[in-house]
């Protein structure tokens, strides 16, 4: 994680002074922000130290992009982005996967590996 970390959060420090707020915004939600997704799609099923490696990269890209100390909140960090927390973009991407695959839109491969239950999950 420690390559990681060097290479993206470097890629953000680097430009941190040659652009203006707003293009740093946008090279962090267009160029680094896919590559956290694809990142946390391949570490969702890793340890937890693995994830949080990911997560404090994903803070700092956000920090750097934004150019605030490194003990500015997160919360607050997220917010200027129009990110949501990594936990929280892993939990809306498999709803979103879980979503296609129950409703048909999804490779034939996986539909045959679900299938929808309706009714309660609760004892009645």
């Amino acid at each position: 994680s420690s390559g990681i970390n060097a290479e993206y959060g470097g890629a953000m420090y680097r430009c941190k002074t040659l652009l203006p707020l707003r293009y740093r915004k946008m090279f962090a939600n267009a160029l680094m922000l896919p590559i956290f997704d694809y990142l946390d799609t391949i570490y969702s099923k890793s340890c937890r130290s693995g994830l949080n490696d990911l997560d404090i990269i994903y803070k700092k890209v956000a920090k750097i992009a934004l150019d605030v100390p490194t003990r500015e909140s997160s919360l607050v960090v997220y917010r200027e982005m129009g990110w949501l927390p990594l936990h929280l973009r892993r939990q809306a991407h498999l709803s979103a996967y879980m979503y296609r695959i129950l409703n048909g839109s999804c490779p034939s491969l996986l539909k045959h590996k679900f299938q929808y239950v309706s009714g309660s999950s609760r004892g009645a």
